[in-house]
């Protein structure tokens, strides 16, 4: 079987909310020295429920097609910004039940099918995590599966890592932003996973109701 299309399962916010988050990764650009951002041409902001490699993108289309997200909230409450493995920023949303249910169910749905294989779709050195995300990470190819889940969107890799005092800070920038407390997500959609966060090209999506 060709194991080829590397897929993210993702909610996508907005248009007028992905703006917010486009214009706090130029305030994060101004101040800080970093490599990858989430820009209009590099990433679609996105809260990812699962990923991997399959072998059968129709049917995956088929399966999604059969899945109802009325469960769903469209609104998710920010946390704030983290860095996570040192050097990756994220902005972090509320883990609520309903967002885990959401993971759980992509989870349930493709992850025990035989199109599916258990290696990253975005292969990468993560330094600092937990014992419990490299875990997940060596299992499934993905850090936050299962009881690691932790909702998010990437917003940037920093040329190098930081220090647990530094990270502190980064929350600052939050409150020179226009970014609220909520984001708006109004989309189920698979994406084709890209290096380093990269996310451009939607292959699937379906309106939340």
């Amino acid at each position: 079987m060709n194991f080829e299309h590397k897929l993210g399962f993702a909610l996508v916010p907005h248009e007028d909310d992905q703006k917010k988050i486009y214009e706090l990764s130029d305030i994060l650009n101004k101040n800080l020295d970093l490599g990858f951002r989430v820009t209009p041409e590099s990433a679609i902001p996105h809260i990812t429920g699962f990923q991997g490699i399959f072998a059968d993108i129709e049917m995956i289309k088929i399966r999604l097609n059969t899945l109802n997200f009325s469960f769903l909230d469209r609104n998710q409450s920010i946390q704030g910004l983290s860095l996570w493995a040192q050097k990756i920023i994220f902005l972090d949303y509320k883990n609520t039940q309903l967002l885990r249910q959401f993971h759980q169910l992509i989870i349930d749905t493709f992850e025990k099918g035989t199109d599916y294989q258990g290696t990253s779709a975005d292969p990468q050195n993560f330094d600092g995590i937990t014992s419990g995300q490299q875990a997940a990470f060596d299992m499934t190819g993905y850090p936050f599966y299962g009881d690691e889940f932790l909702p998010h969107t990437t917003m940037a890799h920093l040329q190098k890592a930081q220090s647990q005092e530094e990270k502190s800070s980064l929350n600052q920038f939050i409150k020179r932003s226009s970014i609220g407390d909520t984001i708006e997500f109004i989309k189920v959609v698979i994406f084709e996973v890209e290096a380093l966060g990269k996310s451009t090209n939607i292959l699937w999506e379906k309106d939340l109701a």
